[in-house]
This record gives C-alpha cells, structure tokens and sequence, in this order.
C-alpha cells in the first residue's frame, strides 16, 4: 500500500513511539495464537444432527489472521489421545462471503496450505486511511467474512484447527 497510506500509520496516544507502517504495527502487535477442537456428535444410534452453522458468519478483530485449515482428527478408545494411526482428513465446512454477499464452501488441498484472511482491523487503521477520490481507494482492503458448519460425527473424532490473529500493539492510537 506504501505511499497511498500516511505515515506514521499510528503512534501511541502520548506521541513517544510511532508506528511508521504496516509492517511496524505487525512487528510490534500482539500475535494472539488460537487452537481450537470442535465436537458435533451424533444425537442418537439413529440419527444426526441437522448441519447448521456451528460458528455463524463474522469478521475476525486485528489486521489479519494466518491458519491452518481444519482437519478431522480420530481419537484413541480411551478419548485421550488422538490417534495418529488413522489419516488425518480435511474438513470441509469452512465457508466464506464474497464482496456480493455470496457464500462459498472453500475447498483447501491435502497440500501445505496456510490461509491468511484480513480483519476488521483494516477498515478500522487502513481503508479509512486511503485518500478518496484516487486511486489508492482502488487499494482499498476488505474484511473476509467466514462461518463454519460443522456436520455430526462420531464421537470419537474432533475437528482441530491452528491459527494466530495479529492485533495491533496495544498502546497504538489510531488518529
């Protein structure tokens, strides 16, 4: 984004430290790590649970969030241990909003992936930033709204997934 941003970006409300750009913020933010294990048994011996969203459609806080696709993880009969033995399958309920509000089922490869998705926090320190009327608005960035429908399965299997939110430093003001 460069010289369509002013700078200092943002700086502390005293004005003794600035925050000259983007990679400043990040560098010194706080980098809030997040694993999460999601559970949607079976109701009964007979049937399943209606899928529904398991975490409704929103837009993560910070600048940005990196992670690893969900997987589905088998656990060992005793339940305290994951068991590795059994393949580790992606999940597929992971779902996004695109910019005219269409939902799509996003599908990630058995690859290496790691997603990097933007928050709120760049309409709240950068879009707001832009200058209108030229083209930086044309740089402007968009919050990826995103849910996930988790669908009923055993009760030995978990969906886990990683990832870590960076947040802008916590004495930063944003003018």
């Amino acid at each position: 984004m460069g010289s369509s941003l002013p700078t200092p970006l943002m700086s502390t409300k005293d004005g003794a430290h600035v925050f000259q750009d983007i990679k400043e913020v990040v560098a010194s933010g706080e980098h809030l790590e997040h694993f999460h294990s999601y559970q949607k048994a079976k109701v009964d011996g007979n049937g399943m649970r209606a899928q529904k969203e398991t975490i409704g459609l929103h837009t993560d806080q910070g600048f940005f969030i990196s992670f690893s696709p969900g997987l589905v993880v088998s656990s060992h009969k005793d339940k305290r241990a994951p068991d590795l033995s059994q393949p580790l399958v992606e999940s597929e309920d992971f779902h996004i909003e695109n910019s005219n509000g269409r939902r799509h089922l996003v599908k990630f490869s058995a690859e290496d992936d790691l997603v990097f998705m933007m928050g709120d926090g760049v309409n709240q320190y950068i879009n707001n930033k832009l200058a209108a009327g030229n083209v930086s608005m044309l740089k402007k960035l968009r919050a990826t709204p995103h849910a996930v429908s988790l669908a009923a399965h055993d009760d030995s299997q978990a969906r886990v997934w990683y990832g870590r939110m960076i947040l802008p430093p916590k004495d930063a003001y944003s003018p």
